[in-house]
This record gives C-alpha cells, sequence and structure tokens, in this order.
C-alpha cells in the first residue's frame, strides 16, 4: 500500500511539473496575443509594457522587438523605437518592415553628423558582404596547408614547375584572408548603444565633474568602446569621443 501511494504522489508531481512547464511555454504566446489586441485596440502603453515583458524573459524574436518598436512610435519614444527596430534587425536583417520603420524613425533625430571614412579593409568586407570571420579563418588554414603542400612538392620533385609560384600565391592568399578575418571580427565584436534619454552630455572623463565637451539627442546611435562603473565610453560617426551616463543609452 505504501509503495502504491508512493507512486500515486510521483506520478501526480510529474503531472503537475509537466503542466506547470506548458503553462510557462503558453504565456510568452498569451502575453504576445494580449499585446497585439492592445496595440489594434490603440492601447500602445500597456502594449508596449507586455512586449518588454516578453523581452525580459529572455525569449523575445525578431517580431517582438519589431511590436515594440512600434508601440514606442506610436508614443513618442523615438529612442526606444529605434532601439527595437534596431534589435529586430540583428536577429533578421533582411525585415523590410524594420528597415521601412527604422528608417521614418531616424528622420526624427536631431543629431546629424559627417562620418569618418572606414579603414580600406571595412569597406572592401563591407562591399564583398560581412562573412563569418570563422570562415575567413577556413580559409586562411586552407591557403596555408595549400602553400606547406606546393612548398614541400617544390623542395622534393625534380620538376619544380609551377609549385614555387603556387606557394607564393597561396601565402599571399592566406594572409588576406587573415586581414578579412580579423576585420570581420572587429566588425562583429562593436557594440552599439542608442540614446534613450532625452538628451545627454557627454564628458571628458567618466565623472560628474568632467567638462562637457558636447550634447546627444534621443535616438542617436553611438559606439560603446568601455565601460566605467555608471558612465560608458562612446565614439560618434563623425569620430567624436567620450563618456556618458550608461543609463542614457541602451546597448542594441
Amino acid at each position: 500500500m505504501y509503495l502504491e501511494t508512493r507512486k500515486s504522489m510521483t506520478t501526480m508531481l510529474r503531472l503537475g511539473l509537466i503542466l506547470f512547464s506548458l503553462q510557462l511555454a503558453a504565456q510568452p504566446d498569451t502575453l504576445f496575443v494580449q499585446a497585439n489586441k492592445d496595440y489594434q485596440a490603440h492601447d500602445y502603453a500597456l502594449a508596449a509594457s507586455r512586449y518588454d515583458s516578453i523581452v525580459k524573459q529572455g525569449i523575445a524574436n525578431a517580431e517582438t522587438y519589431y511590436n515594440l518598436g512600434n508601440a514606442h512610435f506610436r508614443l513618442g519614444h523615438i529612442g526606444l523605437a529605434i532601439l527595437n527596430y534596431e534589435r529586430a534587425l540583428r536577429i533578421n536583417p533582411s525585415d523590410e518592415d524594420a528597415l521601412h520603420n527604422l528608417d521614418i524613425a531616424n528622420k526624427q533625430i536631431v543629431d546629424t553628423f559627417t562620418p569618418v571614412p572606414a579603414p580600406i579593409t571595412e569597406r572592401i568586407v563591407r562591399g564583398i558582404g560581412v562573412i563569418d570571420s570563422n570562415v575567413w579563418s577556413l580559409v586562411a588554414l586552407f591557403f596555408g596547408a595549400l602553400m606547406l603542400m606546393t612548398i614541400a612538392l617544390f623542395l622534393f620533385k625534380q620538376r619544380k614547375d609551377w609549385f614555387g609560384a603556387i606557394a607564393i600565391i597561396a601565402l599571399i592568399l592566406m594572409l588576406v584572408s587573415e586581414v578579412f578575418a580579423w576585420s570581420v571580427h572587429q566588425l562583429e565584436s562593436r557594440n552599439y548603444a542608442i540614446i534613450t534619454a532625452p538628451n545627454t552630455y557627454v564628458k571628458s572623463g567618466p565623472s560628474d565633474q568632467g567638462t562637457d565637451l558636447f550634447i546627444l539627442h534621443e535616438g542617436t546611435k553611438v559606439r560603446v568602446l568601455d565601460i566605467y562603473e555608471r558612465w560608458q565610453k562612446v565614439r560618434l560617426p563623425d569620430g567624436k569621443m567620450g563618456w556618458m551616463p550608461f543609463d542614457d543609452a541602451h546597448v542594441i
């Protein structure tokens, strides 16, 4: 009797855990549907709150970020709208709706810059399409192996033919691939943030006592170079740098 009771209790516990897991799995979908209904009812604040709840659970997809961006745009929160459009595009870079709405939101940004020309390697990489740095590393390994093989053939074969020339070409291609791998890795490792505060003063150092260098406004995209306590060092498209309060911008 004891064994049967214990077995029954174990079965009930397992069923309870399964039902609880299913409820947790269904909750984001329920929130998403409710948020969509709130948005259609023009209750953009409640819709944004529900979408944000999904994001905080760490299970948001591109569509959630896109809808959250739309809700913030309707509320006049340009910085948060741009932030979420950018996050949606990080997941799905080909989302035409997100690209279109991001372009509309960006036109409302106050700050304008004259970008500093990118290094030639970066321009070449962007021109041919950003391939994963691991792919470029594999390409470099391939040419490195080809170079070693042709050197061996050049040294041990009686007929040299074109082995020496092939080895030199392979060496050059290996070095070029390594440069591209490094350049793409640099692009991949960059962190960008969107200013979500109405405005923020960029200072000469990570302190309230630092000298005010310039002011930035909501929606501006900056590159994050460093973080120190409650400050982050940023670079602008025109090359200017400075420190701004950490809470005034959110990383994409």
